[in-house]
Order: structure tokens, then C-alpha cells, then sequence
């Protein structure tokens, strides 16, 4: 994990909404946290209602031990429709927002920019919900990596090649392998 967290841009934390917080997650918290690499999470397991899924006490959990800026995401359909609730915890962390809200302008695309920004500088987790197994909540999850995470890749491709390798292996016939991010330019194949 250490030596991954070095390549992210982001990271996705899987919590599970039985279990809530444990030790390895909060240790994964720590280490991202180092990293200053923003966080999204996902409460897995939520079906399981009959075995203590309860995202709710697992998003006050996360609150609590981990920033008051992890919010529930799961209720919203973005990009499109932001529960008003999620739209006011949004505008008490970002002025902009808290500016067009009150004026009555904020829609669904000032929510999205302030909650990029947000998220980038590490002020806002969003939290999304579901279950891995049947794919529940899955499909939001993605959706909001698209909308809520953005990297400069497209910007450096034209620069000159750089790459950082975090990892060598072999293969089955002893081929060294570089596992590497690309910082800048291309690399083809």
C-alpha cells in the first residue's frame, strides 16, 4: 500500500457498512492522509441488513473519526439532482457555493465544481453506498469518479516523457516487468 500510494491520484477507501471502521481501515486513512492524496468511499456490504448493515452509523462513525467532511453521496444523482441537504453541507465548506446558493444560482454544475474542489484539496470524502456482490451502488460510484475527480494527464501528454516505476516483478519466464505511472508525455507501445 505504501509503495502504491505514491503513484495515486486519488485512492477509493471500501469500508464495510457491518463492520464499520477497523483497524486496517484506519491505518489506510493514515497513510493516504500522509500522502495528501484526496479519498472517495464506498460502504460495502449495505445489503446485508439482516447481519448490522447500517451506513448511517458507519457515515457518523467516519465523521467522527476520520474528517466531518465525509458526506453521504449515495442520495444524490449526479449529475443531475443534489439532495438539498448535500447542497447545504456543501455550501458551509466553500464560499463560492455558499455565495450562489444564497443568491439562489446554485444548480447542479456550481455543486459539481465546488465539490471537485472540494474533494482535491482534501476538505470533502464523498461517501457512496451499495454492494459489491450484486453491483448496488456500484454504477454511482463510478459515476461520481468521473464527475469529481479530475488530473492533468491530458495537459502534460504533449511534454517530454517522465514516468516514476513503483514496482518490478518477473514473470513466468523470468522477464523483468516495470510497473510505472506516467507522468508526463507517452509512452507507445
Amino acid at each position: 500500500a505504501e509503495r502504491c500510494a505514491q503513484v495515486l491520484d486519488y485512492a477509493v477507501l471500501v469500508v464495510s457498512a457491518v463492520e464499520g471502521v477497523q483497524g486496517h481501515t484506519e491505518a489506510l486513512w493514515r497513510l493516504l492522509e500522509r500522502h495528501g492524496l484526496p479519498v472517495l468511499l464506498f460502504l460495502n456490504k449495505a445489503d446485508r441488513r439482516q447481519n448490522g448493515a447500517d451506513p448511517e452509523r458507519v457515515l457518523g462513525e467516519l465523521q467522527r473519526r476520520f474528517s466531518p467532511g465525509c458526506l453521504p453521496f449515495w442520495a444524490a444523482e449526479l449529475p443531475d439532482a443534489v439532495p438539498q441537504p448535500l447542497m447545504e453541507a456543501l455550501a458551509e465548506r466553500d464560499d463560492a457555493l455558499l455565495e450562489a446558493y444564497l443568491e439562489g444560482a446554485a444548480g447542479a454544475e456550481a455543486f459539481l465544481d465546488a465539490a471537485r474542489r472540494l474533494t482535491a484539496a482534501r476538505r470533502l470524502f464523498p461517501v457512496f453506498c451499495g454492494s459489491a456482490l450484486t453491483g448496488d451502488g456500484v454504477g454511482a460510484l463510478l459515476d461520481g469518479l468521473d464527475l469529481l475527480l479530475r488530473t492533468r494527464y491530458e495537459a502534460l501528454e504533449s511534454a517530454p516523457f517522465s514516468a516514476r516505476v513503483y514496482q518490478i516483478r518477473h514473470d513466468p519466464k523470468g522477464n523483468r516487468l516495470a510497473f510505472l505511472k506516467v507522468l508526463s508525455g507517452r509512452l507507445p507501445v
